[in-house]
């Protein structure tokens, strides 16, 4: 007769190990596992250091030190653990240089920005419209269709 199995032991068999080397690889694990919150944002505002014997360490931008409580890195720890076997988190604060998830995704968006100002300021139209009545577009106004209007 097959032995039957606790519920605590089916959870932890469908956990899987963290494959983790390097920033691009904790950067899909924060895309992927439902942060939330201060744990979001400290999160994506973190580096991956090294990982291995089950210890991940990671290097917190110094600008979000505030965010670093008990509460959210229990947080962190764990979504980390209802996805990945055991996990022992160590958040160290230091310079990130511009490479945390959050700092990519501000660069990115002021990059998207910087292309739509452009196309419109390109415009032939709109060119015509400022020489016929003397005026300049005002840059803060111009937004991409896809940008929110309460930004």
């Amino acid at each position: 007769m097959p032995e039957k199995k606790s519920n605590k032991e089916k959870q932890v068999k469908s956990r899987k190990q963290i494959k983790i080397n390097n920033q691009n690889d904790w950067e899909k694990i924060i895309n992927n596992l439902p942060f939330e919150g201060a744990a979001k944002m400290l999160v994506k505002n973190t580096l991956f250091s090294s990982y291995g014997s089950d210890k991940l360490v990671l290097t917190l931008n110094e600008e979000f030190n505030n965010l670093l409580t008990k509460n959210v890195q229990k947080s962190i720890e764990k979504t980390l653990l209802e996805e990945f076997n055991e996990i022992i988190l160590e958040i160290e604060s230091g310079n990130t240089n511009g490479s945390t998830l959050s700092q990519k995704e501000a660069i990115k968006k002021q990059q998207k920005r910087k292309q739509t100002e452009k196309q419109f300021l390109d415009d032939e139209g709109l060119k015509e419209i400022e020489e016929v009545f003397n005026t300049k577009v005002d840059l803060k106004s111009i937004k991409s269709s896809k940008e929110s209007s309460n930004v």
